[in-house]
């Protein structure tokens, strides 16, 4: 069996211009996603309530985090995160051991100088729960925008 199928002028226009068209709109779609995804981590998981989630003391690691939209090829890659050297723990936890002393020595606030071998950090999670709350807003931007570009055919 044989099944031809014959396409109009119109039709052929249409199709040749969408890979032209489909990456350049999940890209702004993606963009306008992760920048919902950055406002959910900053709003919901890097302003208290403190000890389940990580509170504001001076605001660097909150202003730390970025998003970005790359292509390569016909793919589209999307990332969030910080470069704060202290993300890391927060985010999934661990254990704090001096390197160049015996002990740890650290303030804290309205109590004090202490002094520890080890500190154990719980996970604080941030970025991850952000991701995961906005997937749905993610895809909706997305789809939202290669809508946008097939009405333009």
């Amino acid at each position: 069996m044989i099944l031809e199928l014959k396409v109009s002028d119109k039709a052929k226009s249409m199709l040749n211009k969408m890979p032209g068209l489909v990456v350049p709109a999940v890209f702004k779609g993606m963009t306008k996603g992760l920048d919902l995804a950055v406002g959910t981590a900053k709003r919901e998981y890097l302003s208290g309530p403190r000890p389940e989630r990580l509170g504001v003391r001076t605001g660097h690691l909150r202003r730390s985090i970025r998003s970005q939209t790359v292509i390569r090829g016909d793919e589209v890659e999307g990332r969030i995160g910080t470069n704060v050297l202290y993300a890391r723990i927060h985010e999934k936890g661990g254990v704090i051991t001096p390197k160049r002393a015996k002990v740890l020595r650290f303030q804290i606030p309205g109590v004090g100088w202490r002094s520890a071998k080890r500190v154990v950090m719980p996970a604080r999670p941030f970025l991850r729960p952000a991701i995961m709350d906005s997937l749905e807003a993610i895809s909706k931007a997305i789809g939202k925008e290669i809508e946008t570009a097939f009405g333009k055919l």
